[in-house]
């Protein structure tokens, strides 16, 4: 696929991250869709609080894109339409970082970046973060990566001003932005090495920092006490998790496991993506110990169960770091075991997806307030 466009492209990656969208959770698009904090911390929190939820923090620090919908619906749209407006704005946001990434990866061919771009919509997940506001900080982690990435290793202060936008809202939803401070600086660090007069993306590196700072003001005041785990089978956790699981059912052994991950290494660090597949691995191993240190009962997390959450991000970037192998491999032989790799992940991740299953919700009215119910059994009443 050769479309050298950047617009066009981002447009084309829209319209299909759309559709797969539309085709993996038809029935949240049509009839609406929420889920568990949904209703008592965005929903109930904007109607109580008014504009001082946006920055109120929840799970220890701040969820400014889900509360800025929260606050959008509150103020000009029926309560009614709330399960819809949620359900839209997720799927327009979701679709909208798919079409970033693919405009802009620059340096990659057009057919590896509209796949990458993609990527968001077709890694194996359960649905847990499919179009609600709750988990909308992991479908948009990646769109905060390629933007960090652009302005370190491409930054020449392009249109600055949207990107700073950007990078500030999603670095002030969800952890993510602090978590990826070393390896941005590990990356300014690399940039700054290849040559002084390197461009960079100020504004934007600027921007991310201080919105760093901020959430880690609040996370430093409103700490979380990890649940941690100790005896547990770490390896052998870590390898069906984030290996041996991304097979297809008929495959998933622990001994296949062990092979995929010995493959997908292989093949990633001997092409010239190796810097990129170590940080994206080390980020994805850093999201699966958090998910086993953060859920009780201390258990394995699955992409299609348990922890879920945990292991999406993980998924992309494996998609990520198998097409850039295809992209920049010299090696004739790793192109097509990259590519088995990918076929393997992607049946997968259709054999198990499980969004398609509608959770009843319910909205009650009375002559002074609403009563909602949402999956998995959670209740709020918000006055008229």
């Amino acid at each position: 696929m050769q479309i050298h466009n950047h617009r066009v492209r981002a447009a084309l990656v829209f319209l299909l991250a759309f559709i797969v969208i539309w085709c993996r959770a038809a029935v949240r698009i049509e009839h609406g869709f929420l889920w568990a904090e949904d209703a008592p911390i965005f929903i109930q929190q904007a109607h109580q609080l008014g504009l001082r939820a946006i920055l109120t923090n929840y799970a220890g620090y701040i969820h400014l894109i889900p509360r800025l919908i929260a606050e959008t619906q509150r103020a000009i749209l029926p309560f009614g339409a709330t399960p819809y407006f949620f359900v839209w704005c997720c799927a327009a946001l979701t679709s909208g970082a798919c079409a970033y990434i693919a405009f802009a990866l620059r340096a990659v061919t057009p057919g590896t970046a509209v796949f990458m771009g993609l990527a968001p919509v077709l890694a194996p997940q359960n649905g847990e973060v499919l179009l609600s506001i709750t988990n909308l900080q992991w479908v948009l982690l990646p769109a905060l990566f390629v933007l960090l990435w652009e302005a370190v290793f491409e930054g020449d202060n392009r249109r600055a001003l949207p990107r700073v936008i950007a990078v500030g809202l999603l670095a002030l939803t969800g952890p993510f932005g602090v978590l990826l401070v070393p390896a941005v600086a590990i990356g300014i660090a690399l940039r700054r090495r290849q040559s002084r007069d390197a461009p960079m993306n100020w504004p934007v590196i600027a921007a991310y920092f201080i919105a760093v700072a901020v959430q880690t003001i609040v996370m430093l005041r409103n700490p979380q006490t990890p649940r941690g785990a100790h005896d547990v089978p770490w390896l052998p956790w870590m390898i069906r998790a984030m290996f041996a699981d991304f097979l297809p059912s008929v495959m998933a052994t622990n001994t296949a496991g062990y092979l995929l991950a010995v493959l997908v290494i292989c093949v990633c660090i001997l092409s010239r993506a190796r810097l990129v597949f170590a940080c994206l691995l080390w980020f994805g191993v850093l999201l699966w110990g958090l998910g086993v240190t953060r859920t009780a009962p201390v258990m394995p997390i699955l992409w299609y169960g348990y922890g879920a959450r945990y292991l999406y991000p993980w998924g992309i970037f494996k998609l990520w770091s198998l097409t850039l192998s295809i992209s920049t491999s010299k090696d004739s032989l790793l192109k097509p075991v990259a590519a088995v790799l990918i076929f393997l992940i992607l049946l997968a991740s259709g054999e198990r997806f499980g969004a398609a299953v509608q959770q009843q919700l319910a909205i009650q009215s009375s002559d002074t307030s609403y009563h909602l119910t949402v999956p998995p059994g959670w209740s709020i009443d918000v006055p008229r």
